[in-house]
């Protein structure tokens, strides 16, 4: 009981009146927003202005676009498969068409990057990777349907008739990092050693010229009709008037230093019949911005007056650096305006360069999180990779706890990754990795984030590279006794478990190592039992309840675990994922108590895994999972169940790749989450309520189609025997017009002649008052019972029929179908 629910029923007791303790209630439920957008973690590779709006991409989070009169950012990522996006370009003959190239390959729009599609017919295992192929297409705007393109291997094709055609390969196989076309039809592609110029002779592509100089961006412009080629070259900036033959410097060197490159470039005519060009240039990790805007001949240093943001707690304490600067554009129509990206941050000047603003617009959240935890008074606190902890109030913006910044960058035995947190009262304790470091260590503050302390007594002094999950083993999983505050566990991926008694400050390896010491995030404590679950990526879960000093294999041989939660009655959740042994992809298995086995209550047939999971801390039969695959692939999915699991809906949510981790408000009607991608985000879940079981006598059909071939047999509800085509139904009535879900285990049971193993499954039709509403494809196990659920959608009140027809049967000689099925359910 927490402590404002005592205030309640002592109120209650004192005769005062409801309204008061109603009062008290509101207080540990908030209802206020919470400042949740801001960047950091993830890089903005490129900013673009097109067909009045600007575009801005994101190495882990996608495409957003804004339009000018628009304050936010809006995701728009619908039909892209990678959220890992290098390169984004448009034809300027037919604006809605437009390209990303991303991880898995290159995605195409033909309606302004509201949607996106893959092409086809790529070469083999193409992909593009941020920094590295930043400017890289080339559209033919006489077919914008066609385009020319560098990969990562030197290669250069020919994009047309939907497929690629390779044109030539530079000598030394180089990453192509730009790559532009002259309107006489020369190719030009730079590397980081070289500059190369391609013309076709004969019919065949031949390299004419090689100019051994840093080249990582080119550009094209017109003026006076006449077009001229720009391009970066160490650190200077060329010009060529002849179609690439001669090239001249534009005088950038005498303004940056010998040992610094110019590596970003944008050119524009200007109404003064020049050409304006902005410049960016890099030394190890500072960068800085000349502007032009008298065809080279005099530059200005940009970044003298820059007004930092300070809503966004990554930026709040620089006051003069710049980053390593991603990407330099124009407004495509209004040359006093300019953008910026570097890796955490998007500028924007309106008055060609005298000034910058930092983001300029709200929303484009590119954090890549990791843990996430909730204060007493509703404030939200994360972990995040490279930007540290975070402090989300209610009504107000967001701060950074950690790591202390100063004017000379931050401390480098702090800034880095940070995996986990947790919040008891003033108390703040998390684990990190810094970027500096050569092990784990525990962060701990007192005082709500003032004050820290580094601590890593006791803890292992390197990081284990034995078969960790990553390139090396990180400390991801923490959690608190449920029945001690003081005491916590840790668990280190590659190294065991660790426990701490005195609220963190020393530690201690258990006694014995758990069999597996592959562990991502699962490890959490039964309070009831008193008992610690250890859930390992390689070989199910283990438990201990005597703090490590022996350990018991409860089950999942072989599976792959990623999160594990334990309710409040005991209960046990694993989230598995696909490993080479195990069929299940993303999954959730479940232990009722101690003595219990495990059963899969709920397999969502997706490659991935179940890596994030919560019990709402107010109901223990409410779990939400995260789906993700980790690999920028746009297929994250919340599921939610409000039975323990027998029943699961969807959350209707975008949330990119996955969720690394997430937890219930503090009145459960709100999700906090961390995206893998995505940043920090707030979920309204009262929809999700408590499924409504429609009590239907599924014994008692209504109607049997073809009775022969269903039949009762053992602990089975029924069976049906051979025969494609028979039919169960049942009446029922639906309510408040919901969704019917149908849920059900089942098995095929066919002797000796068991079905092949490409089988892909039994095919079943849900048919409502004789139409046909959905079709289902239901594992065929002969070993064990399956559990399948399929959401129907019905549009109206009232009686309904609802009715599940067999469609498939492949019985032979050689093979028997009888499929059995027990536990159905409906509910809405």
């Amino acid at each position: 009981m927490d402590i404002t629910s005592i205030r309640c029923i002592t109120l209650v007791v004192a005769i005062l009146s409801i309204t008061s303790c109603l009062a008290e209630q509101v207080k540990i439920c908030p209802t206020n927003q919470h400042q949740l957008d801001w960047s950091g973690g993830g890089a903005y590779p490129k900013i673009l202005s097109h067909n009045d709006k600007v575009y801005l991409i994101s190495d882990v989070s996608g495409i957003w676009n804004a339009g000018y009169a628009e304050a936010e950012w809006q995701q728009t990522n619908s039909g892209l498969a990678n959220l890992s996006v290098s390169n984004i370009v448009f034809s300027t003959s037919q604006p809605l068409i437009g390209y990303a190239t991303t991880k898995s390959g290159i995605s195409k729009t033909i309606d302004g990057g509201e949607t996106w599609q893959d092409l086809n017919n790529l070469p083999d295992n193409v992909n593009f990777k941020r920094w590295e192929t930043f400017n890289n297409i080339a559209i033919d705007e006489s077919i914008p349907t066609e385009f020319i393109f560098g990969d990562r291997k030197g290669n250069i094709y020919r994009y047309e008739s939907e497929h690629a055609q390779l044109l030539i390969t530079t000598p030394s196989e180089e990453v192509i990092s730009s790559l532009i076309v002259s309107d006489k039809g020369t190719i030009v592609a730079g590397t980081s050693t070289s500059r190369y110029i391609f013309r076709q002779l004969d019919d065949q592509w031949q390299l004419t010229k090689q100019h051994p100089s840093t080249t990582l961006d080119l550009t094209v412009a017109g003026l006076n009709d006449q077009q001229s080629l720009f391009a970066t070259s160490n650190n200077q900036v060329l010009i060529s008037v002849d179609d690439g033959v001669h090239w001249e410097s534009l005088n950038l060197e005498a303004h940056i230093s010998d040992t610094s490159v110019a590596h970003r470039l944008a050119v524009k005519s200007n109404s003064l019949g020049e050409f304006s060009l902005i410049v960016a240039w890099y030394e190890d990790w500072k960068s800085g911005i000349l502007v032009s805007h008298d065809s080279g001949k005099t530059w200005q240093n940009s970044l003298k007056e820059i007004d930092y943001s300070n809503t966004n707690p990554t930026r709040s304490w620089n006051h003069n650096d710049i980053s390593k600067i991603m990407s330099v554009n124009f407004d495509y129509k209004d040359e006093n305006i300019l953008y910026f990206t570097t890796y955490w941050g998007i500028w924007r000047s309106i008055d060609a360069g005298e000034t910058w603003t930092e983001n300029f617009k709200t929303g484009a959240s590119n954090t890549v999180g990791s843990g996430i935890a909730i204060t007493e008074n509703g404030d939200v606190v994360t972990a995040s990779m490279d930007v540290g902890l975070i402090r989300y109030p209610t009504n107000g913006q967001p701060t950074s706890l950690l790591p202390i910044a100063t004017d000379q960058y931050f401390d480098n035995d702090m800034a880095g990754h940070f995996w986990n947190v947790i919040v008891q009262s003033k108390k703040i304790i998390a684990t990190s990795s810094a970027w500096q470091s050569e092990a784990n260590q525990i962060v701990i503050s007192e005082d709500s984030g003032v004050t820290w302390q580094r601590v890593s007594q006791g803890l292992p002094s390197y990081y284990s590279t034995d078969w960790p999950i990553w390139s090396k083993g990180y400390a991801r999983a923490l959690i608190a006794d449920k029945n001690d505050p003081n005491k916590f566990y840790l668990g280190i991926d590659g190294h065991g478990l660790y426990i701490s008694t005195n609220g963190g400050y020393e530690w201690q390896r258990s006694l014995t190592k758990p069999p597996s010491k592959r562990i991502y995030n699962a490890l959490d404590q039964d309070k009831l039992n008193n008992i610690l679950y250890w859930g390992t990526a390689s070989n199910g879960v283990y438990s201990t309840n005597n703090d490590g000093e022996t350990w018991v294999h409860t089950g999942l041989k072989k599976k792959y675990i990623y999160d594990l939660v334990v309710s409040q009655d005991g209960a046990v959740y694993a989230g598995s994922a696909n490993s080479e042994q195990d069929g299940h992809g993303a999954a959730v298995f479940k232990k009722q108590n101690p003595e219990s086995e495990w059963e899969l209550v709920k397999d969502f047939n997706v490659v991935g895994a179940v890596d994030a999971m919560v019990v709402d801390p107010l109901n223990p039969e409410r779990i939400v999972v995260s789906l993700t695959n980790w690999i920028h692939k746009n297929e994250g999915e919340l599921h939610i169940s409000n039975d323990a699991g027998i029943n699961w809906q969807k959350i209707n949510a975008d949330v990119g790749i996955g969720i690394a981790d997430l937890v219930f408000s503090t009145c459960s009607q709100q999700l906090f989450v961390a995206g893998y991608s995505q940043g920090i985000s707030q979920i309204d879940i009262s929809d999700y309520s408590a499924i409504q079981d429609l009590n239907v006598n599924i014994n008692n059909f209504y109607k049997l189609q073809d009775s022969w071939a269903w039949s009762y047999y053992e602990d089975e509800q029924a069976r049906s025997v051979w025969k494609s085509d028979a039919a169960i139904s049942w009446k029922v009535t639906v309510e408040n017009t919901k969704d019917i879900a149908i849920n059900f285990e089942s098995i095929n049971k066919p002797g000796e002649r068991k079905l092949p193993d490409n089988y892909p499954g039994f095919i079943i039709e849900v048919i409502v008052n004789g139409e046909s509403k959905a079709q289902l494809t239901v594992p065929a196990s002969d070993t064990e019972w399956q559990q399948s659920s399929i959401l129907i959608p019905i549009d109206t009140t009232g009686e309904k029929i609802i009715q599940l027809k067999w469609l498939n049967n492949i019985s032979s000689p050689a093979t028997d179908t009888n499929w059995g099925l027990r536990k159905i359910s409906m509910s809405q």
